[in-house]
């Protein structure tokens, strides 16, 4: 029989999340966060500058896509993610959910989601240029074809195209796509390069950012800002772009501590039985 999944409690996680993604949603001019472990996912809302953090729900996956008609059946993963990203566009959220060598893909607006795609990672990643000027493969070394550590997207307003990056190992890969919220065209290769490369030269290299084996990265963008997370076992570190400076790093514990009405504190206790009246009634 297959390994039971593992039921983590509903207390933030304090330590090694399967994934966690971040996006900036203009319809409620909120930042939209989600974290998972096994079969359970967390979401909390904060504005623009991660202030005002606000705990929304948690439930297991299970529940979270069956509180979509059209999710439900999609076959959606319930347990263990490799990956969840989402980006804003076009009035919609777009959100690839990874698992092994899978990827799906849904968008919603006006309050509903659609199912676009689902694919094997050797497909996604063909869609992807790797010589769009004639000089050459950029991505010397493939990108992986099964279990990624971290996979996160966020649409640059500045260049207006969809920005991708891959991570497994010590190893990431950038491409760039035009934006579309179903179905992003045009997608070129940029580079694929070690962690390490990737800090080497910028204010970063020398601030302790994580060289392999992240556990997620997330990136979201407010007014030509790019906030940037990466987590690794039980630490979060970020940064904000254009100046690529490091804000802060710290433990997941301190992360979550900036969460009003999460689990575990009298806020949520409030907030539940309000709920309860509510379905009392």
């Amino acid at each position: 029989s297959p390994p039971q999944c593992p039921s983590p409690p509903v207390n933030y996680p304090s330590a090694n999340l399967d994934a966690f993604s971040s996006v900036y949603d203009p319809a409620i001019s909120k930042v939209r966060f989600y974290l998972y472990q096994g079969d359970r996912v967390w979401h909390y809302r904060c504005d623009g500058n991660e202030t005002n953090c606000q705990a929304i729900f948690t439930t297991t996956l299970t529940q979270s896509w069956a509180g979509s008609p059209a999710l439900a059946n999609f076959g959606l993963p319930t347990c263990g993610l490799n990956a969840n990203s989402q980006y804003s566009y076009g009035g919609g959220l777009a959100t690839y959910v990874l698992q092994n060598n899978s990827i799906w893909k849904y968008t919603c607006s006006s309050g509903s989601c659609t199912p676009t795609y689902s694919n094997s990672l050797y497909q996604e990643w063909a869609k992807v240029n790797t010589n769009p000027d004639g000089a050459g493969n950029r991505w010397s070394i493939a990108p992986p074809q099964d279990s990624v550590d971290s996979f996160s997207s966020v649409y640059d307003s500045g260049i207006n195209k969809i920005r991708y990056y891959v991570y497994k190992g010590n190893r990431m890969w950038h491409y760039r796509c035009n934006p579309d919220l179903n179905q992003p065209t045009g997608c070129d290769a940029f580079f694929t390069k070690t962690l390490q490369e990737n800090w080497q030269g910028t204010p970063l290299e020398n601030v302790g950012m994580p060289l392999s084996d992240i556990s997620a990265s997330s990136q979201y963008s407010v007014t030509n800002t790019t906030y940037t997370y990466f987590i690794k076992d039980s630490a979060v570190w970020r940064y904000t772009c254009p100046t690529c400076t490091l804000d802060y790093s710290r433990s997941l514990t301190d992360q979550w501590n900036t969460i009003s009405g999460k689990p575990g504190n009298i806020g949520f206790l409030h907030r539940l039985l309000a709920l309860l009246k509510s379905k009392i009634k």
